[in-house]
């Protein structure tokens, strides 16, 4: 069994020559990939599943506090996908001082569960 590549997620940050490919302020899944980091490219997973090289440079790196990252990926008996997923950025005028706003749509996976026995229920999501 081949063992699963690291992934992160990244946000979009220019697509100057894949305006077609790539859209700026979506999160992608990142693979990766240390041939690729010696030339300055990163591996990115589009909605198909494919994996394609892009410039390093089109993309950073985003971490998620882990409350909010549960409060994310959780939805009741499934999770949110990051592969399917897009993310609006929206700056808001406010007294107190301009805000910022953002809102998350991604496509739902449910749990799958695999070994029940009895009345125990083993849980778990398995990527086939």
């Amino acid at each position: 069994m081949a063992k699963a590549r690291a992934k992160q997620l990244v946000v979009c940050v220019d697509n100057d020559g894949y305006l077609a490919s790539l859209e700026l302020r979506k999160i992608y899944v990142a693979l990766r990939d240390i041939d690729a980091e010696k030339h300055d490219l990163i591996r990115i997973v589009d909605e198909s599943g494919e994996d394609y090289l892009y410039p390093k440079a089109f993309f950073r790196v985003i971490a998620l506090p882990q409350a909010v990252r549960r409060a994310v990926l959780a939805v009741g008996d499934g999770i949110m996908s990051a592969i399917d997923f897009d993310m609006a950025i929206e700056r808001q005028a406010d007294p107190k001082g301009d805000r910022v706003k953002i809102g998350m749509t991604g496509k739902f996976l449910p749990f799958r569960y695999y070994g029940a026995k009895g009345n125990e229920q083993a849980l778990g999501y398995r990527e086939e």
